[in-house]
């Protein structure tokens, strides 16, 4: 995973890294391991090797949908009307396994976008 990572290459780790969702696997294709499906966070990397990604295990370019966003009172003392349409916010849930970040549309209460990265 941190060699993708250092690669610029983000999978999904729901776990933190720790082996343990299965949303990281990759097909590992390389003479010298079985190939198959590995979890790219537990996986040792000692050579060179083939992988494939699978559509599954990438972050998504896409808008991730996500429950409507409840926001406190005091971000919205000014009428939501009179706000900028685009008026945009960022939330930053800072957990124990994984750090998340999500862009919101304050007017609209949506959460437009979402991205999680193992907390080191």
């Amino acid at each position: 995973m941190e060699v993708l990572v250092d690669s610029g290459i983000f999978l999904r780790s729901d776990c933190g890294g720790k082996g343990k969702c299965g949303k990281c696997l990759i097909n590992v294709i390389s003479p010298e391991e079985e190939v198959g499906l590995k979890p790219a966070c537990t996986l040792e990397v000692t050579q060179d090797m083939g992988i494939e990604i699978p559509e599954t295990s990438m972050y998504s370019a896409h808008i991730i949908s996500k429950a409507s966003v409840n926001l406190p009172e005091s971000f919205l003392r000014s009428d939501p009307g009179d706000a900028d349409p685009q008026a945009l916010g960022i939330a930053v849930d800072l957990g124990t396994t994984t750090l998340a970040v999500y862009l919101v549309n304050i007017r609209e209460r949506k959460i437009l976008s979402s991205l999680s990265v193992k907390n080191p």
